[in-house]
C-alpha cells in the first residue's frame, strides 16, 4: 500500500514571502515512506475568514483532483483523510464527493470546540460533519463532545494520539537522582489558547516558599507571547529562574521532560495533548487544568493533578495551580509506574484502528 499525503501551505502572495519571508516547502519530496506533495492555498490573514474554505477549495482543488488520478492509475484502492475540521475538510469533502472517492474526516480538538463557537462556521462544521461518512477523533472525551452536537455516534470513532516511545521514555530519570534540582517545564507554542501567564504567575508564588528557592521553570516553545512573558518575569523578578529554550527538537524536549520534577499545562482548551502523554511516558508527573482529554489522562495522586477552570477566576485558577505544583513538588512518585501505563499510546496502535475502519468503506 503506498501511502500519498497533500499538504497544503497556507499562502498570501504578498504578506507571507516579503513581510514575513517565509520560503515555500519543495512541491513534491519522500519522506521516510510517505510520497509527499505541496499545493498553496490563498488566503487572506486576518480578512474574509468566513470565506477561507472557499479560497481553499478553488486553491487546491486540481491539486487534489490529480493526486487521485495518479493513485488509481496504479489500481490501488483510493481513501482520503481529511485533517482538520476548517477550512480542510469543509473546503475538500465536496471534491471528494464528486470524484466518487471514500474520504473519512479527523477532527483535533481545538478545531472542533472553537469552531462551533462561530455561528457561521459552526454550520459549515456540522454540516461537513453530518455528511462524513467516517470521523476519526483522538480521546472519548471530543467523541461525545460531537455526539452532544447531534453527529451520530456510530460513525465517530475515537484513538489515542501516538508517541514516540524510542524518544520519550524513563531514560536518564532511572539512573539519576533528579531530586537534587527541583524544576517544572512548559512545553506549548507561547499562544493565549495555552495560558502561560497562569504558569508564571503561580512560579512566582512557589518562589516566596524558601523551600523552593532554587526552584526553576524552563520553558519550550514559541509564539508572539514570547516579548510579553519575558517582560513579566523581569518585573515580577524572577527572571533568573526562569528560562526561555524556544523550540526544541523532540530528543531535546524529552531530556528536559527525563529531568523534570513536572511538566505543566495550564490551557484554556485542549484536545488530546501530546505533550502530557509524552511527559508521562517520561515518568514525568503532570499538572494540568481540566480541559478536553486531560480527565482521561491524569489520575490525581497517582500522575499528577487536575486543576478544575469551569466557572473557576483567573485568581482562583492560579492559586490552585500553585498549590497544586506544591504538592507535585513535594510528592513521591513512582516514576516507572507512570511510564509503563502509557505504553498503549503508539502510532502504530492508532493506524492499525484507523486503517480497519477506513478498509470497511471499500
Amino acid at each position: 500500500m503506498n501511502t500519498h499525503v497533500l499538504t497544503v501551505n497556507y499562502w498570501c502572495q504578498i504578506i507571507d514571502p516579503l513581510l514575513r519571508k517565509r520560503k515555500k516547502p519543495p512541491k513534491q519530496f519522500v519522506w521516510g515512506d510517505l510520497n509527499v506533495e505541496s499545493a498553496d492555498a490563498f488566503y487572506t490573514p486576518g480578512l474574509l475568514r468566513s470565506h477561507h474554505h472557499w479560497m481553499y477549495r478553488k486553491s487546491i482543488a486540481n491539486s487534489l483532483r490529480n493526486l487521485v488520478r495518479k493513485v488509481r492509475i496504479n489500481d490501488e484502492k483510493t481513501h482520503i483523510m481529511l485533517g482538520f475540521i476548517y477550512p480542510d475538510a469543509v473546503a475538500m469533502a465536496p471534491i471528494c464527493k464528486e470524484l466518487g472517492v471514500h474520504y473519512s474526516v479527523r477532527v483535533n480538538g481545538s478545531d472542533f470546540r472553537s469552531r462551533i463557537q462561530n455561528p457561521y462556521a459552526k454550520k459549515l462544521v456540522l454540516k461537513c460533519l453530518h455528511e462524513a461518512p467516517l470521523i476519526f477523533c483522538p480521546g472519548e472525551m471530543l467523541r461525545e463532545d460531537m455526539i452532544h452536537e447531534g453527529i451520530s455516534a456510530d460513525k465517530i470513532h475515537s484513538f489515542n494520539n501516538g508517541i514516540e516511545i524510542e524518544v520519550f521514555n524513563l531514560g536518564i530519570r532511572t539512573n539519576q537522582q533528579l531530586n537534587q534540582q527541583k524544576s517544572i517545564v512548559f512545553v506549548a507554542n507561547l499562544l493565549e489558547v495555552k495560558a502561560p501567564q497562569r504558569l508564571i504567575h503561580a512560579f512566582t508564588a512557589l518562589k516566596q516558599n524558601q523551600a523552593f528557592a532554587d526552584l526553576k521553570l524552563d520553558i519550550i516553545g514559541d509564539g508572539p507571547l514570547r516579548n510579553s512573558l519575558k517582560e513579566l518575569t523581569q518585573h515580577l523578578k524572577i527572571g533568573e529562574q526562569v528560562k526561555f529554550h524556544g523550540r526544541q527538537p523532540p530528543e531535546i524536549v524529552a531530556k528536559f521532560m527525563q529531568q523534570a520534577s513536572c511538566l505543566c499545562l495550564c490551557s484554556r482548551s485542549e484536545g488530546m495533548p501530546n505533550v502530557v502523554v509524552e511527559a508521562l511516558a517520561c515518568g514525568c508527573p503532570v499538572v494540568a487544568t481540566n480541559v478536553g482529554e486531560i480527565p482521561n489522562l491524569i489520575q490525581n495522586k497517582q500522575n499528577g493533578y487536575i486543576i478544575p477552570i469551569k466557572d473557576q477566576s483567573e485568581n482562583d485558577i492560579i492559586d490552585n495551580l500553585t498549590h497544586n505544583l506544591e504538592r507535585v513538588l513535594n510528592g513521591n512518585w513512582d516514576h516507572s509506574k507512570i511510564s509503563n501505563a502509557m505504553s498503549g499510546y503508539s502510532w502504530d496502535a492508532a493506524a492499525s484502528m484507523i486503517l480497519c475502519e477506513t478498509q470497511s468503506l471499500n
